[in-house]
């Protein structure tokens, strides 16, 4: 049998969970972790400490031939099957035979577990307020949205990113560096700022420079210059149509009259 005990958050009152297996043949144990030789029990959410103990309830008198030992330990529960498949990351049968010599060796009991932790008993603005100075470093968020637990973590902000935010100031992600990050219609419309980054279209372009709103070219309207030749009695007159925009106006155009000839020389 295995069974821990310890403390809650917000309690002083010591609980007691575990679990219970037993057999008498070999052959009962399967390669599952279904009761026969191997059980499992959930440490709850909101614990402080805990004490684990492995036991025995007959001493092992009907079963020393095949397993002269007890043995509990810490897994993560997500880690427990490999691949989410019914293949266990140790088998039951390379613990039953084994005596204590096997548990003194650390490097034959290797498995992943979780430490779900937090800093302090806090929330961020509690030691906001109490003067606290957060262990969070640049470019990091406090976090204390933590189920059943105390304190606070540190995490990088949207956009940057980082190892460890509690030594590390948080370092800014290149979201142009990699198409796969940002929206962008083109790499070279990508432009990056601190924790983001935005799309813009070149000149002469509308748009957002975005893959929905792409960019387009600004189609412009141009009138090509016309000239007539007017004759007005003893004047002979040069009217031309130019296009305004060209200096700089807004119009369709204007008519510019020149004499080429005449008492009064080039006018309008």
């Amino acid at each position: 049998m295995a069974v821990f005990s310890g403390t809650m958050m917000n309690s002083t009152t010591e609980f007691l969970s575990g679990c219970i297996t037993g057999c008498f043949s070999e052959s009962d144990v399967s390669s599952k972790c279904e009761g026969l030789g191997c059980c499992q029990a959930s440490i709850p959410d909101g614990v402080s400490n805990i004490t684990l103990k492995a036991g025995t309830i007959m001493n092992h008198t009907y079963v020393v031939d095949f397993n002269p030992c007890s043995v509990a330990f810490v897994v993560a529960k997500d880690h427990l099957q490999q691949s989410h498949s019914d293949e266990m990351l140790f088998t039951i049968q390379s613990f039953l035979k084994k005596d204590v010599s096997l548990y003194k060796d650390a490097s034959e009991l290797l498995y992943p577990a979780v430490y779900d932790w937090s800093i302090g008993t806090k929330d961020c603005k509690s030691a906001k307020a109490e003067g606290e100075q957060l262990l969070c470093k640049g470019n990091t968020k406090c976090v204390d949205d933590l189920p059943g637990q105390w304190g606070y973590r540190c995490e990088c902000k949207p956009g940057f990113t980082g190892i460890n935010p509690y030594l590390h100031d948080c370092q800014d992600i290149n979201e142009c560096a990699d198409n796969g990050l940002h929206n962008c219609e083109k790499q070279e419309y990508c432009h990056n700022n601190p924790g983001s980054y935005r799309c813009q279209c070149p000149q002469s372009f509308n748009g957002n420079g975005t893959k929905e709103s792409p960019c387009v070219r600004i189609q412009k309207k141009v009138l090509l210059p016309m000239e007539s030749i007017i004759i007005l009695g003893s004047e002979v007159v040069l009217m031309r149509v130019v296009d305004s925009a060209r200096g700089g106006g807004g119009g369709n155009g204007e008519v510019v009259l020149v004499r080429l000839c005449g008492k009064k020389g080039v006018g309008d």
